[in-house]
């Protein structure tokens, strides 16, 4: 049986890759928005505080759907009728 030999792997120095993507720049995404500090946010002006950690659930779950801004003023807008008399159990979630 001949010996084999072991060559040295190839040596990767600094090297950039490029991607042809049809003349359209590369968009990396946009960054994630600190979930926490808007939740602290969006939970503040919850006017029934109960079960958070289904609160934080739900509220990741809804970003899929909407901005931390739009869940924000929703839950603005709720808390400012339940403020004004209307019963809070008259309102549901929506789930997409």
């Amino acid at each position: 049986m001949p010996p084999i030999h072991h060559k040295e792997p190839p040596r990767i120095q600094n090297q950039t890759l490029s991607l042809d993507l049809g003349g359209e720049e590369a968009r990396l995404p946009p960054p994630e928005p600190d979930i926490e500090a808007a939740f602290a946010e969006w939970w503040a002006a919850v006017p029934r505080k109960v079960a958070k950690g289904a609160a934080l659930r739900a509220y990741r779950s809804a970003l899929k759907h909407a901005t931390p801004a739009d869940l924000l003023a929703g839950i603005r807008r709720y808390a400012d009728e339940v403020r004004g008399g209307r019963s809070a159990s008259s309102h549901t979630l929506q789930r997409g």
